[in-house]
C-alpha cells in the first residue's frame, strides 16, 4: 500500500525481500509485487522520494490479494513528539483489502493502521 508521507523503507524493504527470493529460486518462488494507492498518480514518501503505484486500491480490491503488506508513516507534532499517521480513508481501504487477502502483515508503525482497522483485536 502506498500513501503520501509513507515511510520509504516500509515500501521498499518488502519488495526487495521478495525480489531476492525470486532470484534465489530462479523465479520458482512466484512472487509478483504490486504497489497500490488511491490513484496511480505518484506518491511522495516521507523521505521526499516519489513512487509510482502499479494499481489502485479499487482495482486491487476487485481481485484476490495473497499477501497485503501495510506500511506506516509518522508525523511530528509542534512539541517534536512522534505519532503514527492513521488516516481514516486509508484505514477503510485496509479493511476492504484485508477482507480479500489470504494473509495480512504490516511494517513498523503500519501496525497502527491494522489496529485502527480492527484487525489486531
Amino acid at each position: 500500500m502506498l500513501f503520501d508521507g509513507v515511510d520509504l523503507l516500509d515500501v521498499t524493504g518488502p519488495p526487495e525481500v521478495f525480489s531476492l527470493a525470486l532470484r534465489e529460486t530462479e523465479e520458482a518462488a512466484g512472487y509478483r509485487v504490486l504497489l497500490a494507492a488511491a490513484t496511480t498518480d505518484p506518491v511522495t514518501t516521507g523521505a521526499g522520494v516519489r513512487v509510482l503505484p502499479d494499481t489502485t486500491f479499487a482495482e486491487a480490491a476487485a481481485g484476490a490479494v495473497d499477501t497485503l503488506i501495510v506500511p506506516g508513516a509518522v508525523e511530528v507534532d509542534a512539541e517534536r513528539r512522534v505519532h503514527p499517521l492513521v488516516d481514516p480513508r486509508l484505514v477503510e481501504w485496509v479493511r476492504v483489502l484485508a477482507a480479500r487477502a489470504h494473509r495480512v502483515a504490516s511494517v513498523c508503525v503500519g501496525a497502527h493502521l491494522l489496529a485502527a482497522a480492527g484487525l489486531l483485536d
